[in-house]
């Protein structure tokens, strides 16, 4: 082998390394997030809207009518 093909071999070793940390590290997590936050957003979205109701029990028909219409 001569120096320099060794000198190549270890730079492409090294650029290979490097990307399969990043792969490792940053892309493979990013991916997962992702996806996490893909299914949050498609359970929320299958979820009934929550509506705050005022509470009427007791009052008179008229009373209660009026509070429910604001």
């Amino acid at each position: 082998m001569q120096p320099n093909e060794s000198k190549r071999k270890k730079k492409l070793l090294i650029g290979l390394l490097i990307g399969i940390l990043c792969f490792i590290y940053i892309v493979f997590p990013a991916a997962a997030l992702t996806g996490l936050w893909i299914s949050v957003r498609q359970e929320r979205a299958r979820r009934t809207p929550q509506v705050k109701v005022p509470n009427v029990v007791g009052q008179d028909y008229r009373k209660g009518e009026a509070i429910l219409k604001e």
